[in-house]
């Protein structure tokens, strides 16, 4: 499988990658898993992507920049204290914030691992450079 070199650069193995973010990432890219898709994951996929954030498709062995910061951006709605790293866009705030709280309720809480507040404050300002 072969994907963009701009959703590529700057990857992670998504196998390093914590359990529940595996899980969430898995949700957001739309492969088959056992848990209930959230309509919201489905709506915040394709925002992003009409905003120039990149999710890879399924089966994406990587993590790429864009994923790493919509997994912040949900981490930090899933905790009050970390409002103020929500992204500038607050149409793509409020579905970030209804795909927390809907991921809290089916038991997906993200680690505070996984909030990455100095990725947040370098990335989320400019959503083109995000990739």
């Amino acid at each position: 499988m072969t994907f963009p070199a701009r959703a590529l650069r700057n990857t992670r193995p998504i196998s390093r990658r914590p359990r529940v973010e595996r899980q969430v990432i898995a949700l957001l890219r739309g492969e088959d898993t056992t848990l209930i898709k959230p309509r919201c994951l489905v709506q915040l996929r394709h925002l992003a992507d009409s905003r120039g954030i990149t999710v890879l498709p399924p089966g994406a062995n990587y993590l790429s920049n864009s994923e790493l910061t919509l997994l912040a951006w949900i981490a930090a709605a899933q905790r009050t204290a970390y409002r103020a790293l929500f992204p500038p866009d607050p149409i793509i705030a409020s579905l970030v914030e209804r795909c927390a709280l809907r991921l809290c309720k089916d038991g997906l809480l993200l680690q505070p691992f996984s909030l990455y507040s100095g990725w947040l404050k370098m990335h989320s300002p400019a959503f083109g450079t995000a990739s």
